[in-house]
């Protein structure tokens, strides 16, 4: 559960496990509020060639890929696009930060920036609790 920018409600429901022997993180998302239909598969896993940690992020909206150079630090990794050269796009780049609060409980922030000088602007903020398996 969490809010966009303008403090709208937002609620999704995350899956997540291990996949290709621990190599690789796949997260599921679907939004429930607002009902806009996203849907979203999220591979984390690390690229030996680049040296940093990749993300693809396959949806139905606008597929997407990020990096890290740094990885996990401290229980957070923040996945960053690459610079847009569309000058029409809403945004110049845009990154997700995933932090680790517990065992049982993440937090996810979208975050854009409008200018290639980086200057981060909070989007979306989820809270995501483990649900017991039944």
């Amino acid at each position: 559960m969490g809010t966009f920018r303008g403090g709208q409600i937002h609620k999704s429901a995350f899956s997540g496990s291990m996949i290709l022997d621990g190599a690789w993180i796949e997260l599921n998302e679907e939004d429930i509020v607002p009902t806009t239909g996203y849907k979203a598969r999220y591979l984390i896993g690390y690229d030996p060639a680049q040296k940093r940690v990749i993300e693809f992020n396959a949806n139905n909206f606008e597929p997407s890929m990020y990096s890290s150079e740094h990885g996990w630090e401290d229980h957070v990794l923040t996945m960053t696009s690459a610079l847009s050269s569309d000058d029409k796009a809403p945004y110049a780049a845009n990154r997700f930060v995933y932090s680790i609060m517990a065992p049982d409980n993440f937090t996810v922030d979208w975050q854009v920036s409008r200018t290639s000088a980086l200057n981060w602007i909070e989007a979306d903020h989820l809270a995501c609790d483990r649900v017991p398996k039944r």
